[in-house]
């Protein structure tokens, strides 16, 4: 009776928090939201690449720092662009599950500006292939880019809604598989929030969100960039450095995750070095970042 009696009045004057208390300024629904930090694998690219580490190996490494989960990009499987075979991708899967490490996404290489209608044809089926990998990892989503710079003199406009046609054929396609597909505003194609709203919104698909990739922002004010595109994000590209006036600086997390606990983001936060040794620098930026969380 105590007991039925304490549960009832605790549902009735709201919920029950344990521990350090919750931050007033946040709105409602980000006070009980779930936010986790994933390893973009692109982060031990070097190592990867020489056969220094390997995928498994990462998973070991995302449990003795503490990840929630890890994002490994389709470069590094076996084979890439061909898929893995099943005994790679069930290894792997349950290596990640008995080490307590979720999947948060894969990626693939596309360039859907591409003048060639046979090159954007050829990169529909790698993304078919990679939403089957991605559904059998029992990732939520698989990363893809909007295109390379152009070099022959077309029109922006008229390119951007060739991807936005090649996007909403993709988009059906994840959609047979349950995967989402993730935009990622590689500072190449896409340069400004309007064209990155442009795509996105042209598409109009619910099974399309943004890979807010915070290092690619270099048209203004990156954390404006970011409060003007947040609203579309589905994962991130969480950088050390990033562009303000032309140059490269470190980022402040303070404003950055001031920036995402005031919006509704829910999800994975997967974090990326580039420029030195990942295992000198991760670390530093989980502390900066759970110490905000």
């Amino acid at each position: 009776m105590i007991r039925r009696q304490f549960v009832k009045a605790s549902l009735l004057s709201g919920p029950i928090l344990l521990g350090k208390p919750i931050n007033s300024g946040l709105n409602e629904r980000s006070s009980y939201r779930s936010i986790k930090l994933s390893l973009n694998a692109y982060s031990f690219n070097d190592k990867l690449r020489s056969a220094e580490t390997n995928l498994f190996e990462l998973i070991d490494y995302c449990k003795a720092q503490g990840f929630d989960a890890i994002d490994p990009t389709g470069y590094y499987f076996p084979g890439y662009p061909n898929v893995p075979d099943d005994k790679f991708i069930n290894d792997f899967k349950r290596h990640a599950f008995l080490s307590g490490i979720e999947i948060s996404g894969t990626g693939v290489r596309n360039d859907y500006a591409n003048a060639s209608s046979q090159k954007r044809a050829e990169d529909l089926k790698l993304i078919e292939a990679w939403c089957a990998v991605a559904s059998k990892l029992g990732a939520p989503l698989l990363r893809v880019f909007p295109g390379k710079e152009i070099k022959d003199g077309r029109n922006k406009h008229d390119v951007i809604k060739q991807v936005v046609n090649e996007l909403k054929s993709a988009c059906e396609i994840s959609e047979k598989y349950g995967i989402m597909l993730a935009l990622q505003n590689h500072n190449e194609f896409l340069l400004s929030s309007e064209e990155i709203s442009e795509v996105i919104e042209g598409v109009n698909s619910e099974w399309l969100g943004l890979h807010l990739d915070i290092g690619s922002l270099a048209f203004r004010d990156p954390y404006e960039e970011i409060e003007r595109l947040i609203q579309y994000a589905i994962t991130w590209q969480i950088k050390e450095k990033v562009w303000v006036k032309g140059e490269k600086v470190t980022v402040d997390y303070n404003r950055l995750m001031d920036i995402i606990l005031q919006s509704d983001y829910v999800g994975y936060l997967p974090l990326e070095t580039l420029n030195s040794d990942p295992e000198i620098n991760l670390p530093v930026m989980i502390n900066a970042i759970r110490e905000l969380l």
